[in-house]
C-alpha cells in the first residue's frame, strides 16, 4: 500500500508514527542526530512514538544483505525483549544469532531478569538457533563495546530495544541506543568530546562555588560539590569502569 501525504506541521515524526501503526516495520536512515539528541532527532523519535519496530540504516557503508549474522544486545529488560522478538521474522531465516549480554552483572535487578540463555531457550521455541554470550565492557562505554563486536565478528544485525532509562539519566551518563544506533560515528567522537568538555567547564565551576559558599550554614555548598564531582565521574571512562567493576563483584547494589 502506498501512501503519499501532504505533512500540514512540522511535527514528521507524530505524522509518520501514525501512519505505521499498522506497519510490521518501519524503515528508517540514520540522521545527523547527536548524543544529546539535539539536532534531526526524527529516527530516535519515530522509535519512541510509533511502537513499531524500527529498521535504522546507517548512513555509510554497503550492505548488499542484512539478517545473516546476528547479534541481539541482550539486558533483559521488557525493551530488549520486545525487540527480540518483534525480529523473529529476521531471526528465523539468520544463519547465525548470538544473544549478547554486556556487564550483565551490573544492570539493575541482576538476581531477578532473564539471562541470555533464557532468551535463547525462548527463541528456539520460535525455530531460531541463538546462542547466549556474556562480556564486559572494560574501560570503554557500553555502546563502544557493542559497536566492536559488531565489526571483529562481522554482525550484519543488531537487535536492540532502546531508551530503556529517563532522559535525565542518558543525558547525565549517556545513552547506549543514541551512541550506537542514531550517531554516526564522526559525529558521535565529536559530540562526545564536546560533551566532555561542557560536562568538565559545569563541574568546576559547581565545585568552585560550592567551596565558596560552603561555610554558610545551608548544606548549599555541599550540594553543588556533590553535583560537580558526579559531573566528573560521568565524563571519564577510568571512573565509569570502577563502577562497573564495582557493581559485578556487588550486583545487589543499586
Amino acid at each position: 500500500l502506498w501512501r503519499c501525504n501532504r505533512i500540514e506541521h512540522a511535527d514528521m515524526a507524530s505524522e509518520i508514527s501514525s501512519q505505521a501503526l499498522c506497519a510490521d516495520l518501519i524503515i528508517a536512515a540514520q540522521n545527523e542526530e547527536d548524543i544529546f539528541g539535539l539536532g534531526s532527532a526524527l529516527p530516535s523519535r519515530i522509535v519512541s512514538a510509533a511502537g513499531r519496530p524500527v529498521l535504522i540504516v546507517p548512513r555509510s557503508g554497503d550492505f548488499p544483505k542484512i539478517g545473516k549474522n546476528v547479534v541481539i544486545a541482550w539486558n533483559g529488560s521488557k525493551e530488549a525483549t520486545r525487540a527480540s522478538l518483534d525480529a523473529l521474522p529476521f531471526l528465523q531465516k539468520a544463519d547465525g544469532v548470538k544473544v549478547l549480554a554486556i556487564d550483565p552483572k551490573c544492570i539493575e535487578g541482576y538476581d531477578n531478569i532473564a539471562l541470555g540463555d533464557e532468551m535463547a531457550l525462548c527463541l528456539a521455541r520460535h525455530n531460531v538457533q541463538a546462542e547466549a554470550a556474556d562480556t564486559t565492557s572494560g574501560p570503554i562505554a557500553v555502546s563502544d563495546a557493542i559497536l566492536n563486536r559488531l565489526a571483529d565478528e562481522n554482525y550484519d544485525l543488531l537487535v536492540m530495544g532502546c531508551f530503556g532509562h529517563s532522559r535525565l539519566r542518558e543525558t547525565l551518563f549517556g545513552c547506549v541506543t543514541r551512541q550506537a544506533v542514531f550517531c554516526s560515528d564522526e559525529t558521535r567522537s565529536r559530540m562526545m568530546g564536546m560533551r566532555r568538555v561542557l560536562y568538565i567547564s559545569l563541574a568546576v565551576i559547581l565545585i568552585v562555588a560550592g567551596l565558596i559558599v560552603l561555610p554558610l550554614p545551608i548544606p548549599l555548598g555541599a550540594i553543588m560539590i556533590v553535583c560537580g564531582l558526579i559531573l566528573l565521574v560521568s565524563v571519564s571512562a577510568t571512573a565509569a569502569w570502577y563502577v562497573r567493576n564495582y557493581r559485578q563483584h556487588h550486583p545487589t547494589t543499586d
